[in-house]
């Protein structure tokens, strides 16, 4: 039989009914296409055209083909293949290999095996083979894959002549996203399935301008000051693909939030001479790891030179030396102090996911820029008028909490004394740098963190077994806030031997 032009037969198969549905609930009517071969040969096997292997890949109704396979006795043994996913591939591969050769001069070996011998009704096994491909969702699941099929790895392929051009550095500095766009004199976009392109394009243009979007490879940015201060900033790498690496244009730009760098490839051993561009909105919204990164590069700029070190998993990429050539302005100095205080507390991570305008930071971190400033110090000097003689005491401590984005936190600030002496009234103490000794950060409100910390901090105070001091009952954010605006605090000397 000629099948130039279609399948041999649409069967229409009536699912069993159920007899409490009225008639217009009913399962819907089935149609299928087959074709039904005969063969005497050795092989169970048979030959479709393309042309109608590609018709059934395509249609929405399912396609099968039946094999009646005569033995040497002449009895038939009856085949059944579903045209599924597998042939579907196979027949839109073939095709697409046909290129502009006719279909129908091209056939496809339709091959069966002992698990392709039906032993049941055709028609049952038809409404089995059915069930397992999607049921009543068989068209849908048939569509997407036709739709798919031979497009996972790539889906299109351009050809372009870029030009005019000023030089090779519109190339690098487009694929590094600092050119928007590309001028091109010819442009052609041609579809392409299973590796294979299509003889004609899809779209074609003698003039015009071209994008390519490069995402950018995830680095580690590490800022090292003068002073051997260290932040690590999230950040993304570019480098061109269409110039080799050895061409003298080639740059590598690195983007760590405010920061941008481009450079030159070159020895990581040695430190290079990069182009630094800082770009900041006071009233944008960023990562705060990105605001304090900027904060730090600011402050760390007017000592000196800032080391920058990029790192991928695997290594170093490059080091380089950059400084901002401005003042360092009073504001990004205090919000500096504040920006340590928060990345201690809060940790890298959290900062990577709370964001904050530098505008709304500098309002925010009044109130706790005295204790952040204490923090900050590595000694410090305390002296006040107390009417009555202090006690000696071996330590200064106290807790601190807040709220910042969505978390709150608790934490408990030691201070060791290094000398203390008192002259009449005066009063003078010599401390050292503070450290942290406890902390928690949650998502919760406010109030539940400062109750946290508090019974912490008096379970510290239990635990003391040298005599400790406290500024009004440990509450080193209250006092910090209080502090401003009389100058007066009370002192307190808790003694593990006697009363406080």
């Amino acid at each position: 039989m000629d099948d130039q032009h279609g399948w041999d037969h649409i069967l229409e198969i009536t699912p069993p009914q159920n007899n409490i549905l009225p008639a217009d609930l009913q399962t819907h009517l089935i149609s299928c296409f087959a074709q039904i071969k005969t063969t005497r040969g050795k092989k169970a096997e048979t030959t479709v055209k393309l042309s109608n292997a590609v018709k059934a890949a395509k249609s929405p109704l399912p396609s099968f083909v039946f094999l009646f396979h005569y033995n040497k006795t002449g009895k038939p043994v009856l085949y059944g293949k579903h045209i599924w996913k597998d042939e579907i591939r196979n027949y839109l591969k073939r095709a697409r290999q046909a290129g502009d050769a006719p279909l129908y001069k091209k056939t496809v070996t339709v091959k069966f095996t002992a698990a392709d011998r039906l032993s049941c009704n055709p028609v049952d096994w038809v409404l089995a083979v059915l069930a397992t491909c999607g049921g009543d969702a068989y068209t849908l699941e048939k569509r997407k894959h036709v739709d798919s099929v031979g497009y996972e790895t790539e889906t299109h392929t351009g050809n372009f002549e870029l030009g005019p051009l000023k030089s090779h550095a519109d190339v690098v500095m487009h694929e590094i996203g600092l050119l928007a766009d590309l001028p091109v004199t010819s442009f052609k976009l041609f579809d392409t399935r299973f590796g294979i392109k299509a003889s004609t394009p899809l779209q074609e243009l003698t003039d015009g301008r071209v994008r390519f979007t490069h995402e950018g490879r995830p680095v580690t940015v590490k800022l090292r000051s003068s002073n051997g201060d260290e932040i690590e900033l999230p950040g993304l790498a570019w480098a061109p693909s269409m110039i080799p690496l050895e061409h003298p244009e080639f740059r590598i730009r690195v983007k760590a939030g405010h920061i941008d760098i481009v450079t030159e490839p070159g020895n990581i051993d040695n430190h290079q001479t990069v182009q630094l561009n800082v770009q900041f909105d006071l009233q944008e919204e960023r990562p705060f790891i990105e605001q304090a990164g900027l904060l730090a590069l600011t402050n760390w700029s007017s000592f000196g030179p800032v080391s920058v070190s990029v790192e991928v998993a695997q290594g170093q990429l490059f080091g380089a030396t950059i400084n901002l050539d401005a003042p360092l302005e009073a504001w990004a100095k205090e919000c500096w102090v504040c920006a340590q205080y928060f990345l201690n507390i809060l940790g890298s991570d959290r900062c990577k996911t709370t964001s904050i305008a530098l505008l709304d930071f500098h309002r925010f971190m009044r109130d706790y820029f005295a204790l952040a400033s204490i923090q900050d110090s590595n000694s410090i000097r305390f002296e006040g008028l107390f009417e009555s003689e202090m006690a000696e005491f071996s330590k200064l401590v106290g807790y601190s909490y807040g709220q910042f984005g969505d978390w709150t936190f608790g934490a408990i600030h030691e201070f060791e004394v290094v000398s203390q002496s008192q002259e009449g009234k005066k009063f003078t103490v010599y401390l050292t740098k503070p450290e942290i000794t406890h902390k928690f950060v949650f998502a919760r409100p406010l109030a539940q963190s400062v109750d946290h910390i508090a019974r912490d901090f008096q379970s510290f105070l239990a635990r003391q077994a040298v005599p400790v001091a406290t500024f009004d009952d440990g509450d080193l954010f209250e006092w910090g806030r209080s502090n401003k605006s009389n100058g007066t605090v009370a002192i307190q000397v808790h003694d593990p031997l006697g009363s406080a």
